[in-house]
């Protein structure tokens, strides 16, 4: 642009300065000199000025287009900004749709609890028009309320903590008595202040009626299921007679339900006391009907039985429950029955007999191992924890691998095992639902080891701390976690 402004300067200086050397002779040196220096000046002012007109026209330009671009930009901006309230006010007309024709009652208040907007749902509900209904309340939401629940409590406690409430209560209007859900929640500025609630009025008179009905029905089934109990606990031995057989003992009885598929049993036939535990097949009203099977059929079978060996009495079990359920082995066919454990405590030889039909049983005995359980431990037919840092030990008497019932090896005669007892021994009966109980931080099974643990750490304490360190473990172990099925723990002291 500078070399363009020279250029012109030089175009209109050599006019002017050729003229003058032509006309040397005729004009003075002095007014050639003055003419020169004038039509220089002029030029020069004229190219400056034509130079800044032509960078102001430049600059104004450049202004013109960046507050083009600006101006373009806002209306880009404010088309987003129109674009995006035309979809909100679309979903506000669909949400308007849905709260006027929606079952719902609902209210629009201020923080105050003035009713601002009520849906058409409310006249239905109600039975008023909402006109007359607000100018007889004067707006108030308080005084409108159909219940006797106190709702402004609830508002109150909206602005302390600006979260949502919601309660049931039962109301009465012109169209009766009935329940009702309300959820009230409130709505913000961008400051955070409540600027009104919204609540949601929702009838739940049926649903109340049948959740009514469903507790009364409950409540005559836990009727039966306790009668249905005090009928099982009537068949149990007397706890008179329990306390004339055994030196100690106790019983940890925790069903599943009111009812349960666990039994244990107690008897003295021939100067020997028999002790048996059960776990029938299900839990519940299925179990209770097998346990009360179960144990009739144990008392009849070692009421009529010349033999009291533990082996003899679960083959001869065995065959009643068969016979009783009409099992034939059939495909299909319910393979109901139960594990069983027997021990046969013949005080004057002191041998303690046992047999296990899939149930097992502990012996904890203080000191160490002698002759014969390390022979027996040899063959197989029992285990041994001998921790060596306690100064006693346990036994785990092997079970045959068959139930009481129907199987595939039904026809082979049960085992037994046999050993000298000492006095201060330990006899532990459990079923499975205590070692398969879910439980801990893990929530893993306990299983069998955890449970020998526990028998030999308490095994040293009298019967009744026993059960209560056995009641204690077993509902910490169990937490928030179901019971997956009845635990029984019997225990005696020989």
């Amino acid at each position: 642009m500078l070399k363009k402004l020279i250029t012109y300067t030089v175009c209109l200086l050599l006019p002017l300065i050729s003229p003058a050397k032509n006309y040397d002779r005729q004009i003075q040196n002095s007014d050639i000199n003055t003419v020169t220096v004038t039509l220089c000046i002029i030029t020069t002012a004229t190219t400056f000025l034509a130079a800044y007109m032509y960078h102001k026209q430049h600059r104004n330009h450049k202004l013109l287009k960046l507050k083009t671009k600006l101006l373009e930009r806002k209306s880009r901006q404010l088309s987003n900004k129109t674009h995006e309230l035309e979809n909100t006010c679309r979903e506000l007309e669909k949400l308007s749709i849905v709260a006027q024709l929606t079952d719902t009652v609902i209210v629009l208040t201020d923080p105050e609890g003035n009713i601002t907007w009520i849906n058409d749902a409310f006249v239905k509900h109600s039975g008023f028009k909402i006109k007359d209904y607000l100018e007889i309340n004067d707006r108030s939401v308080f005084k409108a309320a159909a219940c006797d629940i106190d709702l402004k409590s609830y508002y109150e406690k909206i602005k302390e903590t600006k979260h949502s409430v919601s309660f049931s209560t039962p109301i009465s209007n012109i169209k009766g008595n009935g329940w009702m859900q309300a959820e009230l929640t409130p709505t913000f500025d961008k400051d955070g202040n409540i600027t009104q609630i919204i609540a949601v009025y929702s009838d739940i008179t049926e649903l109340k009626k049948a959740q009514n009905k469903i507790e009364q029905q409950n409540a005559e089934i836990q009727q039966s299921l306790d009668y249905a109990k005090k009928i099982q606990d009537a068949i149990k031995p007397m706890k008179i007679f329990v306390d004339t057989v055994l030196n100690g003992y106790f019983i940890v009885n925790m069903p599943k339900n009111t009812v349960s598929g666990d039994f244990y049993w107690v008897d003295y036939r021939k100067g020997c006391t028999i002790t048996a535990l059960a776990d029938c097949t299900g839990h519940g009203i299925p179990g209770g009907f097998m346990s009360m099977l179960g144990q009739v059929t144990l008392s009849n079978t070692i009421a009529k039985s010349d033999n009291i060996k533990p082996s003899v009495i679960l083959n001869e079990i065995r065959t009643r429950t068969i016979k009783l359920l009409h099992q034939r082995g059939k495909i299909g066919e319910p393979q109901d029955g139960m594990d069983l454990s027997m021990c046969v405590i013949n005080h004057s030889e002191k041998i303690l007999s046992f047999a296990g039909a899939y149930s097992f049983t502990y012996l904890v005995r203080k000191g160490i191992p002698n002759e014969e359980i390390i022979n027996l431990a040899k063959e197989g037919r029992i285990k041994l924890n001998f921790p060596p840092d306690k100064n006693s030990f346990l036994i785990y008497f092997k079970p045959d691998k068959m139930p009481i019932g129907i199987h595939t090896k039904d026809n082979i005669p049960f085992s037994q095992i046999d050993i000298k007892f000492q006095k201060g021994d330990i006899i532990y009966m459990t079923t499975d639902g205590f070692s398969d109980q879910f439980g801990g931080e893990n929530c893993k099974k306990l299983h069998t080891r955890a449970v020998e643990k526990m028998f030999l750490k308490i095994s040293s304490l009298p019967m009744p701390e026993q059960k209560r360190e056995l009641e204690t473990f077993i509902t910490d172990w169990k937490g928030n976690n179901d019971q997956v099925d009845d635990i029984l723990i019997f225990a005696t002291e020989l």
